[in-house]
């Protein structure tokens, strides 16, 4: 369900720019996709917020990473309630479309699940599609006892048991992929941040030459390649939808000034 307050959640002007600049980069997003190579082995993914905070020469310079996190809730939790206006327009145009009035029973069932509900957080079914194979067997259960809402505190609970179960498969996938021989520890569970010195120059090389993937939501992790000699190469992996990846090479001294100037 929907956070409380999160309908009334307004960014500040501190978390404005953050807003501004996620924008800025989804549509930079579609303007090529040429340099898109292969789907890497998951690694160590850095952070959007990490790596939005990050951006030194965008307006505004570093950021509060506490900042862009907030702005981020605030920009999904409006980017759902869009979607849910326009879905419940949609779709209580065509319940009056219809020729044959519904009964009341049908009506009920007509709106349970094509339209907002306040024990959804007000969205509707459609949004939670992701976890219909997961709530299948109680949806079917529930849709039969309308108007009778007792099954509602279930259903929650079901939805609090897939939050727990997804993150936790999402990194025990990563691990298994990695190819590294490790033990999974259940308090790492959560994705951690890289905040290297390392990642924060990738990032910075990524900024300088506008390395843009064409993903709307990148996640960036970057690597040595070989042995540093005089040319030191990088690869950028994007670990986001598109997972592409791209290659950087510096001289040893451009290297250096990079990290200067960022340590």
């Amino acid at each position: 369900a929907q956070p409380k307050g999160a309908d009334t959640i307004q960014p500040t002007q501190t978390e404005a720019t953050p807003c501004r600049r996620s924008g800025a980069r989804n549509l930079r997003s579609g303007e090529s996709q040429n340099q898109r190579i292969k789907r890497p082995e998951p690694s160590l993914i850095q952070g959007l917020v990490h790596q939005i905070a990050k951006q030194k020469r965008s307006p505004g310079g570093q950021l509060d990473e506490r900042d862009v996190r907030k702005a981020l809730l605030y920009l999904g939790w409006q980017a759902y309630d869009f979607a849910s206006n326009c879905i419940q327009a949609q779709m209580r145009t065509f319940q009056n479309a219809i020729a044959d009035q519904l009964s009341d029973r049908e009506r009920l069932h007509f709106e349970h699940v094509h339209l907002r509900q306040s024990y959804l957080g007000n969205l509707p079914l459609v949004l939670l599609v992701e976890r219909f194979s997961f709530l299948q067997g109680l949806l079917w259960e529930f849709w039969d006892k309308l108007p009778n809402l007792d099954l509602v505190p279930v259903l929650h609970r079901l939805l609090d048991y897939y939050v727990d179960l997804a993150v936790r498969r999402r990194e025990a996938d990563r691990r298994i992929k990695s190819a590294r021989p490790m033990m999974f520890h259940d308090e790492l569970y959560e994705p951690q941040v890289q905040n290297d010195l390392f990642q924060e120059i990738a990032a910075e090389i990524r900024e300088i030459g506008k390395v843009d993937c064409g993903c709307p939501r990148p996640d960036w992790v970057a690597e040595l390649k070989g042995k540093p000699g005089p040319k030191i190469r990088i690869i950028h992996r994007c670990m986001g939808c598109c997972e592409s990846e791209f290659e950087s090479i510096l001289t040893r001294e451009e290297f250096a000034d990079l990290g200067r100037s960022i340590g």
